[in-house]
């Protein structure tokens, strides 16, 4: 599950323990399946409890913006999170 989505980066929580200082690649899909890639490194990692009779981590992560169609993803991925959304 994605947590705290922003500016700076974003958060997860799964059953996964990310190594702090660790870069992953992550594909966030959008609406009409539009997929934005994004690579982010492990700010934190802590243990948050059992969910479904795992334990589970919330990780911190924040984006590594070494190029410009970096900094356009990020871009990209924020619009589409802060578009509005419509019920039908």
């Amino acid at each position: 599950f994605v947590h705290d989505l922003g500016f700076g980066g974003f958060a997860v929580e799964s059953p996964i323990a990310f190594a702090v200082g660790s870069r992953h690649e992550f594909r966030f899909v959008g609406p009409e399946e539009m997929v934005v890639g994004i690579r982010a490194e492990t700010v934190y990692s802590r243990a948050v409890g059992l969910r479904d009779g795992m334990d589970h981590v919330l990780s911190g992560f924040k984006y590594v913006l070494e190029t410009e169609d970096a900094e356009r993803a990020v871009e990209v991925l924020l619009d589409l999170a802060m578009s509005p959304i419509s019920f039908d």
